[in-house]
Order: C-alpha cells, then sequence, then structure tokens
C-alpha cells in the first residue's frame, strides 16, 4: 500500500532509504512531481519504465543536487562551461555527453544525458541524502499530464510506488530541456 506523506526531514529519509533499496519514489519539485529511482541500479530503471508504461527509448533525466557533483557524469568544455551552469543554475534540462566510464548508459540510448539540478529546497534536501545519482521523470503515466498534486500522482500511479512525498511548490511547467552538445543551442523542450 503506497503512503502520502507531507515533505519533512523524517520522510524524505524514508524515501532515500526506499530509493537506496532500489524502489521508486514519488517527491516534488518546483517544476512537477517527479518518479525517482537509482541511476546506478539498471533493475531500478527498469522498474521506471514500468511504472510509467513508458517507451523504454525514451531517456530519463539525472537529477542532481548541487552544480558540484555535475562534472562527475558528463563533459564540460571550457568554452560551453559558464552557458552550462547558468542553465543548470535555473532549474533547466541541460543534454550534454556522458562523460566516459560513467555507469549510467543506460539513462539514454547514445552517449549523452540529460542534467537538471532543481531549484526548490525539498527536492535538494532528498537528492543530499542520497549518496547515488537520482534518475527522474514526470511521476505520470507516459502520455498524460504531468502532476502537480499528490492526489494526480495517486491517482495515475500511486499504487506501483511504496511512498509519494507530498508539497505545494510545483508550479506546473516542466522544465525546458536544451541540448547543449553543439555549438548551437537547441532547445528541445520549452
Amino acid at each position: 500500500m503506497v503512503n502520502v506523506k507531507k515533505f519533512s526531514p523524517e520522510s524524505a529519509s524514508e524515501a532515500a532509504k526506499l530509493l537506496e533499496d532500489g524502489a521508486a519514489v514519488v517527491f516534488p519539485t518546483e517544476t512537477v512531481y517527479g518518479l525517482g529511482v537509482r541511476a546506478d541500479y539498471k533493475q531500478s530503471i527498469e522498474n521506471l519504465y514500468m511504472i510509467k508504461e513508458r517507451d523504454g527509448v525514451k531517456a530519463i533525466t539525472l537529477m542532481l543536487p548541487s552544480i558540484d557533483t555535475v562534472e562527475k557524469y558528463v563533459t564540460i568544455t571550457e568554452s560551453k562551461r559558464k552557458q552550462i551552469m547558468e542553465e543548470l543554475l535555473l532549474g533547466n534540462t541541460v543534454v550534454l555527453n556522458r562523460r566516459a566510464g560513467v555507469n549510467i548508459a543506460y539513462l539514454s540510448k547514445n552517449n549523452s544525458i540529460g542534467i537538471r539540478i532543481p531549484k526548490n529546497n525539498e527536492a535538494i534536501i532528498l537528492l543530499t541524502m542520497c549518496k547515488f545519482p537520482m534518475a527522474v521523470t514526470s511521476a505520470n503515466m507516459s502520455g498524460q499530464p504531468s502532476c502537480t498534486t499528490a492526489k494526480g500522482v495517486y491517482e495515475q500511479i500511486g499504487k506501483r510506488v511504496p511512498l509519494i512525498i507530498e508539497s505545494d511548490i510545483c508550479h506546473g511547467k516542466p522544465s525546458k530541456v536544451i541540448d547543449l552538445r553543439r555549438g548551437v543551442n537547441k532547445v528541445l523542450r520549452a
């Protein structure tokens, strides 16, 4: 049975433990509710696709707690460093080339990966509690509207996850996605 709990340090700690054990959890971001799993555990990624009934060719974003953690996963050229950091600090998802040897290749079907740093403290607290990278996508069934309330999440995927952390911070517009792998910015989702 799914638990719906208000955000608190205790509920975030419970979520971090569930994630560490390979489960999927739902938590609020400043945009929409996110469905998160361990990015370094392939079975968790497979579970995320199953929960959403999502096409396995669609990439999943790597959500990180701070700018300091970004270069562990992607390659950043000096010429793009300032622009990439600015976009990340705005809460946008930035698509970059995955760093060689990073064991999260199953997040995308090519050498790229989308990176996002949320702009709200609740998500950052949870991400910081996790000692592993987190793969996150919107907490909804594939093809359905993104959820901005815990009730909406519960109605779509509630029976498929052990914990939904509730908050009233979601504003409803998914993050902008920008491909910065090439020499020119390419907006993939405005």
